[in-house]
């Protein structure tokens, strides 16, 4: 489903509504399960406007998915976001939730029986809730208690990219992003084994234990206490939520933080095991972080399949490029199934691949058209060569999206590089030196400007030529 609220496109997947589904079965699949379901994916959608209006706010274009559970905004800016910008984008998704959800809370407050009363009593008594208590509740949980959780600073939680952007900024782009990783991965950890440790609780309550009944009784504190003592108790006991969920957690940060820290592993440069097995080849992009080892018998299994259009036998553990796969489909007629190839070119896992540069296959500008109008990173030396061959046959559109996606998650310059590559062949200038002139505030790389072909279109701007001297180090 697709519809557009205060002009960002929003989709909303199957996925999604079987998710808010499986909450109102967690809720006890009552009225007040019902109500707590409406409100998450309410709040979900608000958390997502609030990034996307942010975002545009500093003229990125905005779009929003809600998926299973979660929803997130995408966001393409015409010339790379600053870390202040990032941040402030981050921060606007879960504070806009809980602006919003302090309203509803103060409304329902208004017409729950008057705090103390015979009624208010009655309910905690014999515990039959009222619509607008229900409310209340699905309130507080959606609106209150997920915006907070999402302000914690694990990954990939939008208070974890806020810290990260400070660890990556002071201890460079790998360290600082392992040191977030690990140490969401820690926190994780200790949740895991004081939640689950409080699984069966029984009196006398210890510290923690104390904590989680606190925060499992808060909502009610709405019909004996004023409505700023009842607002505060349900942030007092936020701790308490947290312990009591210790799954949520443990699912959503600490495998995302695992399959984050073994994509950046492989990422990480790693000498070849065998001279005689291994040949370094140019990477599928121009120099950069994506170099590829691969044993001779791939670079000439893959190169001959472009060749000749047929495909020898590759050496265990690797395959022919997604790319080269799809083009083969293309030959034989099979449109649909080379478009299924090249959207997952990004894939994480599988077997292995190596892509010629792009420059040397213009087959691939075929087969751009194919891709889907929404990228995914997937695994990140697959997106960098995806990124490489958007740069050499893409559209500014597709180059300066895709660009910001991967730059958000990896903040490499050679995301930049290729960016303002990219835009400079399909005659953005002005951009491409927008990209470039943050490309060098990160990684000063004089060859790469004197010597990528993609640049080749600005070495006559006057700016371009300062940019050089700035990054030889020049006065």
């Amino acid at each position: 489903m697709r519809f557009t609220v205060l002009g960002i496109p929003v989709t909303v997947d199957f996925f999604f509504v079987i998710g808010l589904v499986m909450i109102w079965s967690w809720a006890g699949g009552n009225r007040a399960g019902l109500f707590a379901a409406v409100l998450v994916g309410v709040f979900t959608l608000i958390h997502e406007l609030g990034h996307a209006l942010t975002a545009r706010r500093f003229g990125a274009r905005s779009a929003i998915t809600l998926n299973l559970l979660v929803g997130w905004a995408t966001y393409a800016a015409p010339r790379p976001l600053t870390r202040r910008q990032r941040n402030l984008i981050g921060l606007a998704g879960p504070l806009t939730q809980i602006v919003v959800a302090l309203p509803l809370l103060v409304v329902t407050y208004l017409v729950l029986p008057e705090s103390g009363s015979p009624e208010a009593l009655a309910i905690l008594r014999t515990g039959t809730t009222t619509v607008a208590f229900d409310v209340w509740q699905g309130a507080v949980w959606a609106g209150i208690i997920i915006g907070l959780l999402n302000l914690l600073p694990l990954w990939p939680l939008d208070g974890g990219h806020v810290v990260d952007s400070f660890l990556t900024g002071a201890l460079g782009e790998h360290r600082g992003r392992r040191a977030m990783l690990i140490g969401t991965l820690v926190v994780v950890g200790v949740v895991a084994v004081l939640g689950f440790t409080t699984s069966r609780i029984e009196a006398p309550y210890s510290f923690v234990e104390r904590e989680v009944v606190g925060a499992r009784l808060a909502p009610y504190s709405a019909l004996y206490r004023s409505l700023p003592s009842a607002v505060w108790e349900q942030i007092r006991h936020f701790p308490g939520h947290v312990l009591d969920f210790p799954l949520l957690l443990i699912v959503f940060c600490g495998l995302n933080s695992f399959l984050a820290l073994q994509r950046l592993s492989r990422a990480a440069p790693a000498a070849p095991a065998s001279p005689r097995a291994d040949v370094r080849e140019p990477s599928p992009v121009p120099r950069g972080v994506a170099e590829i080892s691969a044993p001779s018998a791939v670079l000439q299994a893959e190169r001959m399949g472009w060749l000749h259009g047929t495909l020898a036998p590759f050496p265990s553990g690797w395959a022919p490029s997604p790319w080269l796969q799809a083009q083969l489909q293309i030959r034989a007629g099979h449109e649909s199934e080379a478009r299924v190839l090249v959207a997952h070119a990004t894939a994480v896992g599988g077997p292995r691949w190596w892509l010629p540069p792009p420059e040397e296959r213009p087959e691939l500008a075929a087969l751009v058209p194919l891709l889907p109008p929404t990228l995914e990173v997937g695994d990140y030396e697959r997106a960098l060569v995806l990124l490489g061959v958007l740069a050499s046959y893409g559209s500014p559109e597709q180059i300066a999206s895709f660009g910001v996606l991967l730059y958000n998650v990896s903040h490499e310059a050679e995301t930049l590089y290729l960016v303002a590559g990219g835009l400079a062949r399909t005659g953005n200038g002005d951009d491409a030196m927008m990209w470039l002139r943050r490309a060098v505030q990160d990684q000063p790389d004089h060859h790469r400007l004197s010597t990528d072909r993609l640049l080749g279109r600005l070495h006559s701007r006057t700016d371009f030529q300062h940019l050089l001297v700035e990054a030889r180090g020049g006065p």
